[in-house]
């Protein structure tokens, strides 16, 4: 059910009519929408209990009245994008959830401090759900120190436009079972090595708009079917030093990636990654590069497909 954009309770008149709204719902939904609506502070104490997904993305839910969410014991989906909900509010979320947003939840911090000297955890006081596998934390800027309290069950995880400054993560140990990892336009100020040993089994992974270079991707997992480089230090690279070091990367890309079926390496000028067509074109069954002007094109009659963006033109 859709109750999306509700009305804002100014008074209690108003309150008591969106109460009355809330208990009146079946008390056998169990699809909820209540994203960009004021919720009134008893509003989830009146909610069915039969709910399996419910959304209060940019509601004005306060951390407090939270609590409540802790009787929708059958609630499997939550979106929770663009509140107030704070580190402590996590623990009335139900054992039963497994897919989680927490996009753009600005008063999350899970870490204060400068992690590399003196820190204080948030996120060792967070309590996750004990089924958790989906877990979208895309704006949250300390996002990946919520990493060293993570259940093992968490196959999705996205933590886009975070600064990733954290020295001691072990992806493998801590998240084995990882299938997915969104790190698009991420600040990787932490280049060691060894934090990029990501867990084998890991199938997706997008660095799009990150910092990344050669060094991030080093230690990739051999079951990487889909990776996403566009405008990273890769395809925007400088110097010939690193040009080398770049080509050599993407002309062994199909020994380290044996299963690589979808690859983007766009930088978004033209010629921009148009010299490596040939080379990719030959390892990696679909690849989105940059294409030189059109009149420079020549179509190949080989059977790769090759998906290529259309050429931006200024009118």
């Amino acid at each position: 059910m859709d109750l999306s954009g509700a009305a804002s309770t100014d008074d209690d008149e108003q309150e008591a009519l969106h109460i009355d709204l809330l208990t009146a719902l079946p008390t056998t939904l169990r699809s909820l929408n209540l994203s960009h609506s004021s919720i009134p502070p008893r509003g989830l104490d009146v909610l069915p209990t039969s709910l399996t997904a419910l959304d209060l993305s940019h509601s004005d839910v306060m951390p407090k009245n939270l609590q409540a969410l802790g009787r929708l014991t059958a609630l499997q989906r939550l979106n929770l994008a663009s509140t107030a909900i704070t580190v402590s509010s996590l623990q009335h979320i139900p054992d039963g959830v497994e897919d989680i947003d927490l996009s753009h939840c600005t008063k999350l911090i899970f870490e204060k401090g400068n992690l590399s000297y003196k820190f204080e955890f948030n996120c060792m006081t967070a309590k996750w759900p004990a089924a958790l596998t989906t877990l979208k934390l895309a704006g949250v800027e300390t996002s990946p120190a919520a990493l060293f309290n993570l259940p093992p069950t968490v196959t999705d995880l996205d933590l886009s436009g975070s600064s990733f400054c954290i020295p001691n993560v072990d992806f493998t140990r801590q998240l084995p079972r990882l299938k997915t990892l969104l790190l698009e336009n991420c600040k990787l100020n932490y280049t060691d090595e060894e934090l990029w040993a990501l867990p084998e089994g890991l199938e997706q992974l997008s660095l799009k708009g990150s910092s990344a270079n050669t060094r991030h991707v080093r230690y990739l997992p051999r079951t990487l079917t889909s990776l996403n480089l566009a405008n990273t230090l890769l395809t925007n690279y400088s110097s010939l030093y690193e040009r080398d070091k770049v080509f050599y990367f993407f002309n062994t890309l199909h020994m380290r990636l044996p299963r690589l079926e979808s690859l983007d390496v766009r930088c978004g000028y033209p010629y921009g990654t148009h010299k490596y067509a040939q080379l990719l074109r030959e390892k990696v069954p679909s690849v989105l590069i940059d294409d030189a002007p059109q009149q420079h094109y020549q179509s190949s009659s080989e059977s790769v497909p090759w998906v290529k963006p259309p050429l931006l033109r200024k009118h």
